[in-house]
């Protein structure tokens, strides 16, 4: 498993993240803050294309619904890729996936976002999925 965890006040590491895992690029784990065993490499999209769904929690919150909402919207934009979304009851098991907010997969991998601080965040490749979550209320949409 590998995975990055930061601290509120980094909004541009985020996007600057976001840009990377969607084209398809490796994230760096090095550095002050990061939380990480190394570089993860994740195709989101090829040719216009995705093999991901964008998975929330079945009892998200507004803010957490709000994150898949811009997540989808603006990989779509950058891509050119239309990500499908799901709620997790609905979504099967059949990888990929980008897990978004306080998901039963996310807990099922040991990552509590309850022991995090509001504005905190975790980003975490397993295996093909990517799970985005942060603490409550806003730590999920800073994650996205």
């Amino acid at each position: 498993m590998k995975g990055v965890a930061w601290k509120a006040g980094s909004r541009w590491l985020s996007v600057l993240g976001g840009a990377l895992l969607s084209l398809g690029l490796g994230w760096p784990g090095a550095g002050r803050g990061l939380a990480a065993a190394g570089p993860a490499v994740l195709t989101l999209t090829r040719g216009g294309t995705t093999p991901y769904t964008v998975v929330q929690s079945d009892a998200a919150t507004e803010a957490e619904r709000f994150a898949v909402r811009e997540l989808t919207n603006f990989l779509q934009r950058v891509t050119g890729a239309a990500f499908p979304m799901a709620v997790e009851s609905a979504a099967g098991h059949a990888a990929p996936y980008i897990y978004v907010g306080w998901t039963e997969y996310a807990a099922e991998q040991g990552i509590e976002p309850a022991q995090l601080g509001e504005e905190e965040w975790i980003l975490r490749t397993v295996g093909t999925n990517l799970v985005l979550t942060g603490g409550r209320p806003r730590g999920t949409l800073y994650a996205v």
